[in-house]
């Protein structure tokens, strides 16, 4: 058990004993439980939203799974991405609302288990997402720069093997985040804090968040702002080409519908990149928090002048959920096919006939209306 003065509590730290690991008297970060907060009204909204990412995360994603699963062509390379990029954002934000109720009620109510697993899928969730996205950057690099896609198999061996070498990463974080006790007033409270072993003359703490941040925000942020502005380049070249009259002398057979189809075409590939190059942008505002945030809760663990709040963490973390929301409409819902087959989607729970007042199941249906988006422009380009 730790134990605490009560003149020595910071809102998001406590300070306590602890053998168990080889600390003496050190300092707690609340993580999700924060302290003598002076507004009373501020850890309600909170929980409302995170309330409120947690169930748009969930059902946007729950339909862009549907959606892929009710589709004869399910089996395209883009949907086995999409679908990687749902599960991720579902196990990511699975377990916000223990995190919404610690935010009321302050202490952790939800036992030992739960505590270390909420960190762990959250910690596993996030890089799973974070690398379906810089691993989905390549493959549109690929299709636009070199005119070659990774095939059905390859993605499934790639994000298969992602899987596999994510979720034995999280452990140490479920080993090491813990229950402690701390009186507070006349009664005892419990915090989900994460307690490094003791080392002398050495920092587990450094070893673990300073290569998590660089996994989950640094090497992905340089991948993807790479791949999508090479893509940007290759179709602006094209339009060049268009515009400057190289189509006519290298492919004079074209009609001059089809030359003007084609540069519709570019033009309509240049606003989806652009769209990609909004990726990167919402990719800093949703992950760069959470980086900064481990990198406090290190910086603080080196130093007494504790910068690090609660509030912030919670509110970096909710941003990072917030992607879990806006994945499924921006690489699903933004996409034709997806819109078509939502609607149709739709139009089938709305229609499905009663059978002895049971409904039958919902049929597969096609997503065959609009083109896929996926195929660059560059591909359908003549030499």
């Amino acid at each position: 058990m730790s134990e605490t003065n009560t003149d020595n509590i910071n809102r998001s730290y406590l300070i306590g004993y602890n053998d168990v690991l080889g600390w003496e008297v050190r300092h707690y970060f609340t993580f999700y439980g924060e302290f003598r907060r002076t507004n009373d009204v501020l850890p309600y909204v909170e929980a409302i939203l995170l309330s409120i990412i947690f169930l748009v995360a969930v059902t946007g994603n729950v339909l862009v799974l549907i959606i892929l699963c009710t589709a004869r062509r399910r089996h395209l390379t883009s949907n086995y991405f999409i679908a990687n990029l749902a599960l991720a954002s579902i196990l990511t934000v699975s377990f916000v609302p223990l995190a919404a109720v610690t935010r009321i009620t302050e202490t952790w109510i939800f036992g030992s288990g739960l505590c270390s697993l909420t960190v762990y899928t959250e910690y596993s969730g996030a890089i799973i997402t974070v690398w379906t996205m810089t691993i989905l950057s390549i493959d549109r690099h690929r299709r636009s720069c070199r005119k070659t896609a990774l095939t059905a198999r390859t993605v499934i061996i790639v994000l298969g093997s992602l899987w596999i070498l994510v979720v034995p990463s999280g452990v140490p974080l479920a080993m090491f985040f813990v229950i402690r006790k701390f009186p507070i007033g006349s009664g005892m409270v419990d915090i989900c804090t994460l307690v490094w072993p003791n080392v002398e003359n050495f920092r587990v703490s450094v070893v673990f968040a300073v290569p998590s941040v660089l996994v989950m925000f640094v090497i992905p942020l340089v991948v993807i702002s790479l791949n999508y502005i090479r893509v940007m380049k290759t179709l602006k070249a094209s339009v060049r080409k268009f515009k400057s009259g190289r189509l006519s002398r290298d492919w004079p057979q074209a009609s001059q519908s089809a030359r003007g189809g084609l540069l519709v075409a570019s033009h309509k590939e240049i606003r989806v990149v652009r769209f990609l190059i909004l990726l990167v942008i919402l990719f800093c505002v949703f992950w760069m928090p959470i980086s900064v945030s481990f990198l406090l809760i290190l910086y603080d663990g080196f130093s007494n002048v504790l910068i690090m709040t609660s509030q912030y963490f919670v509110t970096s973390v909710g941003l990072a959920m917030m992607n879990a929301c806006v994945s499924p409409v921006v690489y699903a819902f933004v996409n034709e096919r997806y819109r078509y087959g939502l609607r149709k989607l739709f139009r089938k729970m709305k229609k499905r006939p009663k059978v002895n007042n049971v409904v039958r199941p919902l049929p597969v249906f096609v997503i065959n209306a609009p083109r896929d988006n996926d195929i660059m422009v560059k591909d359908r380009i003549p030499k």
